[in-house]
Parts: structure tokens; sequence; C-alpha cells
């Protein structure tokens, strides 16, 4: 599957930095926020950390199958991984009640909103590797309108 031919007409071609980067940047804020929680909430704490040692386990898996694999499919899959992870972890963290004070840093300064009523972890970082995910196939399908 990732032949000569195949990588001509893709506008991704397997990377180690670019593949590393991309999932351990993705998953790579779940390993302290897991760490944090140990101290406040250990089933949550579990979530995360069990999450990002899945993630990455599954990552390097798609790493190893790069022969089998182009590296725009092996991407996509990556990011509907991090995708399901996200919604788990925040999922968990909003249902077990941790809000962003909570889960602050000691160094940090607690976030304030004026007026602000509600007290979850937002829930829109789950709609950041389905946006990565729609541009790469935008650029994927380019790349190969554009070599014919």
């Amino acid at each position: 599957m990732n032949t000569q031919e195949a990588v001509k007409k893709s506008a991704f071609v397997w990377s180690g930095g670019a593949w590393w980067g991309s999932q351990l940047g993705g998953s790579a804020w779940a390993l302290p926020l897991g760490i944090v929680l140990l101290f406040q909430d250990i089933p949550a704490a579990l979530v995360c950390l069990v999450s990002f040692a899945a993630l990455n386990a599954y990552g390097l898996r798609l790493w190893r199958s790069r022969d089998k694999l182009t590296a725009y499919a092996g991407l996509q899959r990556l990011l509907l991984a991090l995708t399901a992870f996200y919604a788990v972890i925040l999922v968990t963290l909003n249902v077990r009640g941790i809000t962003e004070a909570q889960t602050a840093l000691p160094f940090q300064p607690a976030p304030t909103s004026v007026g602000a009523t509600s007290a979850h972890i937002p829930y829109w970082p789950i709609a950041l590797p389905p946006a990565a995910m729609l541009l790469f196939f935008l650029l994927e399908r380019a790349a190969k309108k554009n070599t014919g």
C-alpha cells in the first residue's frame, strides 16, 4: 500500500518528527493532569493515565505499521483515537466534578471569569482532532487532484 506511486499522490509522508510530535503533542497533557489528579481523584487520574498510555501504545502500533499504511491513513486513525480519548477524559472529569480551577497547577493562578455560572471543563477540545481530520482530508484530496 505504501508504494512509490501511492506516496507520490499523497500530501503526507511518514516522518518521525512529525509523527511523534503529533502523537506526543496531542496526548502529553493527559500525563501531568493524571499525576495532579492522583492527589485529588484517583479514578479520574487513572482514566487520564491509562488514556495517555493507551493512546501512545496505539500510536506506536500505527508507526510500526507504516510499511502497510499510508501516512495519511495513519494520521487520520491517530486523530480519530485522539478524539475518542479527549471525549473519555473530558466527560470523566466533568462527571466526577473536576473543574478547571481544581486541576490548575500550584504555580498557576486559578482562572477567574466574571459572571461565570458553569463549573465544568469545556467540551470544545473534543472538536480539535476532527477539525484537523477535515483539513488533512482537504489537503489530501487537493494533492490527488493535482497529481492527476
